[in-house]
C-alpha cells in the first residue's frame, strides 16, 4: 500500500522512468534504514517514512531539470561515439548546466571537452588540425511544440577580441551530429581546439538562423567583449563557457590567428595546421 502511494506521488511529478527507478531505489533504502533504527516504535516508523517521502519529492520538483536531459557522454552514446561519450564523462564531473529561453527556442548546455583525437568520427578537419572542441547542447521550442530537423538553428562558439561573424563554427573547421529525441533535439558541435583562447571569454551562441547573423550580438570593436542584441527579434541565446585558463597557449592562438586572417583574405578557411 505503501509503494502505491509512492508511485502515485511520482506519477504527479512524472519524471522519465530512469529518474522514478533513482528515486524508488532511494526511498525504499531510507525506509529500510529507518526500520531498523525504529524496530520498536512503528508509529514513529511510519511518522519518520511519510517524512522521508515527502521531503524526497520536494527535493525532485525542484531540482527536476537536473534529470530532464541527457548528459553530454550520454549523447555521445547515444549518437554512437563511445570514444567522445568517455571524454565527456572524464571532463565534465563538475560542469556547471546552463539554459536559456528566449524568442522560440530554449537552449540548454550540457558538456564541453577538448582533445587530440577523442572521437571515433574522423572528420576531414582531423588531417590538419587533430586537436578539437566538442560542445553538447539540448535545443527545444519554447511553446512545447516539437522541434523538427528543418528548424534553423546554428549553435557556434564565439571568442573574446575576435569579430564573431569571422570566427565562428562556420570558419573553424566546424560540423556537427544531431538527433531528436523525446521532442528535444541533442546536438554535439565539433570545431578547431578553442582551449587556446581560454584565458579569453569565450562563448556559445545558439541562434534561430543557417548562417551567423552579424544583427544577433552587439560586438565592442574596443573591449572586444561580444553581448545579445537585445532589441534582435528572433533567438540569440548567449551563454558563457567556463573553460580552464590552465589550458590557453598565447602562442598557439596569435598563430591561429594569423593563418586565420590570410585565409579569410583568400576567403576561405582555416585548414593548415596549428602547431
Amino acid at each position: 500500500m505503501k509503494n502505491e502511494k509512492i508511485i502515485n506521488a511520482l506519477n504527479k511529478i512524472n519524471p522519465d522512468i530512469e529518474t522514478k527507478d533513482k528515486m524508488l531505489k532511494n526511498i525504499n533504502c531510507k525506509i529500510q534504514i529507518y526500520r531498523r533504527e525504529q524496530k520498536e516504535d512503528k508509529f514513529m516508523v511510519r511518522r519518520i517514512i511519510f517524512i522521508s517521502v515527502c521531503i524526497t519529492l520536494i527535493c525532485v520538483s525542484t531540482a527536476f531539470a537536473a534529470y530532464k536531459y541527457f548528459t553530454g557522454g550520454q549523447v555521445a552514446y547515444r549518437l554512437g561515439d563511445e570514444k567522445l561519450s568517455s571524454a565527456f564523462d572524464l571532463n565534465n564531473d563538475d560542469f556547471k548546466i546552463q539554459s536559456e529561453t528566449i524568442g522560440d527556442y530554449k537552449a540548454t548546455l550540457l558538456g564541453i571537452t577538448s582533445g587530440k583525437n577523442i572521437s571515433d568520427f574522423k572528420s576531414s578537419s582531423w588531417d590538419v588540425i587533430p586537436e578539437r572542441t566538442y560542445i553538447v547542447t539540448a535545443v527545444e521550442k519554447s511553446d512545447g511544440s516539437e522541434i523538427d530537423y528543418d528548424d534553423e538553428i546554428l549553435i557556434t562558439p564565439l571568442i573574446e577580441g575576435l569579430e564573431p561573424w569571422k570566427y565562428n563554427i562556420l570558419t573553424m573547421n566546424g560540423g556537427y551530429i544531431e538527433q531528436i529525441i523525446d521532442g528535444v533535439m541533442y546536438r554535439i558541435i565539433e570545431c578547431d581546439n578553442i582551449e587556446y583562447f581560454s584565458d579569453r571569454h569565450i562563448y556559445l551562441a545558439v541562434l534561430n538562423s543557417v548562417f551567423y547573423d552579424k544583427n544577433a550580438y552587439n560586438y565592442d570593436t574596443e573591449t572586444g567583449l561580444i553581448e545579445r542584441n537585445k532589441e534582435y527579434d528572433k533567438t540569440n541565446i548567449l551563454f558563457d563557457l567556463d573553460m580552464d585558463k590552465s589550458k590557453a597557449d598565447s602562442k598557439k592562438a596569435e598563430k591561429y590567428i594569423d593563418k586565420a586572417e590570410n585565409k579569410f583574405s583568400g576567403y576561405g578557411k582555416i585548414s593548415e595546421e596549428t602547431e
